[in-house]
């Protein structure tokens, strides 16, 4: 295959590059541009050996004073599984510049969108998480800040439980109670590069069983989630005595 002579390009020296990319009808080719300045049509050759495409150039020149020089050139692209390898043309600009397309095979395949990634337990990308959720806040999620205590407020006592939640917004938490167990679930959806990613975050704890249900709150304060409820008055076991006989 002998490229034939086209536009201008503004390849710089020595530069290669591939891509996929649409003509004016929209139809997807595969394109692959090197820089080939330095020789004249008649010394390049293009050809695909198993997959492989191979552009080769080689030129002899004669001094003034009869030294022969030889230059030449050898590059190689893989061509993708789903380019049709008869299809390849190629197109030598005015500036040096050799463009080589070829038709592909099944361009749906490049207009499916591959943007909603969902993390899970063995998928991390990396490079797409931000330095919090790389592994330093993730798994402070829900956890407590301190022992749960017992506070009074104007004479009323209150069980508190505070957690640390950052950086869940309260929409993004969901509290349930079933008996004195309380679950909480958050949800963190974060974008980066045009990417998703949704990690949830689960939690249980237990109330003490002096907790009156009926009166229990939870509120988010400055990143910090609190829970509070309503202690009812301690429960004092009924004692009977038993005589100790003296012998």
């Amino acid at each position: 295959m002998r490229p034939r002579l086209g536009g201008t390009s503004l390849l710089s020296p020595k530069q290669m590059d591939s891509s996929f990319v649409s003509d004016e009808d929209r139809v997807k080719k595969y394109q692959i541009r090197m820089n080939v300045a330095e020789f004249e049509p008649q010394d390049i050759s293009v050809r695909v050996d198993n997959g492989l495409l191979i552009v080769e150039a080689d030129r002899k020149e004669t001094t003034p004073k009869g030294v022969i020089s030889t230059r030449k050139f050898r590059k190689t692209a893989t061509i993708p599984h789903n380019v049709d390898s008869d299809s390849l043309v190629s197109t030598l600009s005015s500036d040096g510049i050799i463009t080589i397309e070829g038709a592909v095979n099944n361009p749906p395949e490049y207009d499916s969108p591959k943007l909603d990634i969902r993390l899970g337990s063995t998928l991390q990308s990396r490079d797409r998480l931000s330095s919090w959720d790389k592994g330093r806040g993730r798994q402070n999620v829900f956890r407590p800040m301190g022992d749960p205590g017992v506070i009074d407020i104007l004479g009323t006592k209150l069980w508190r439980l505070k957690l640390n939640c950052e950086p869940l917004e309260s929409s993004a938490i969901r509290i349930t109670l079933n008996e004195n167990k309380l679950n909480l679930r958050g949800t963190l959806v974060q974008v980066s590069e045009g990417c998703k990613s949704t990690n949830e975050y689960t939690q249980d704890y237990t109330l003490p069983n002096n907790c009156d249900l009926d009166c229990i709150q939870a509120y988010l304060e400055s990143g910090k989630l609190i829970v509070e409820a309503k202690l009812q008055d301690e429960y004092q076991p009924t004692r009977e005595l038993i005589d100790i006989v003296r012998i």
